[in-house]
């Protein structure tokens, strides 16, 4: 009993942030999923329209600057047209899923549309409540896992 009070004490003094982080450290598997295509949908909007800073609240604290770091210098050279989620391959137990990515784009300063596949790496974070992308792959036409991709992580 002491202990419960204690719980509801500390989650009145903390506010709303560490309740929504409690529910969705404690989500069941839809609410998990439901969060996942909310926060690919998030951070591929933050990709499109060029802004790394917030697309990089989806990502691994270590690994935030590299990714900013890398995605400004690629949108000098690069620039996203569509950026369309083919599907989404989310395991349990660990929380991890694929996503597989149809992305439209085209390189300064030829302009010419092209098209790739990816596959994105993301992870459920019990601690911040949260998935993070932990990187991506690019897929040949004719391929589905990692033969012969190219790491782009980050």
């Amino acid at each position: 009993m002491s202990t419960l009070i204690l719980v509801l004490a500390f989650l009145a003094f903390t506010g709303c942030t560490t309740m929504s982080y409690v529910e969705s450290a404690i989500a069941g598997p839809r609410k998990k999923r439901d969060l996942l295509v909310k926060d690919v949908e998030s951070f591929h909007q933050h990709l499109y329209w060029g802004s790394p800073d917030l697309a990089a609240n989806h990502v691994t604290p270590e690994e935030r600057s590299s990714f900013i770091s890398k995605h400004r210098k690629r949108r000098e050279k690069e620039r996203f047209v569509d950026m369309e989620v083919e599907s989404i391959e989310a395991q349990e137990e660990p929380w991890d899923a694929d996503v597989f990515v149809r992305v439209r784009y085209f390189r300064i300063p030829t302009y010419i549309v092209e098209t790739r596949r990816e596959r994105e790496r993301w992870q459920f974070n019990r601690f911040s409540g949260g998935w993070e992308f932990m990187g991506s792959t690019v897929l040949r036409d004719d391929e589905e896992a990692d033969e012969g991709a190219a790491e782009i992580s980050g």
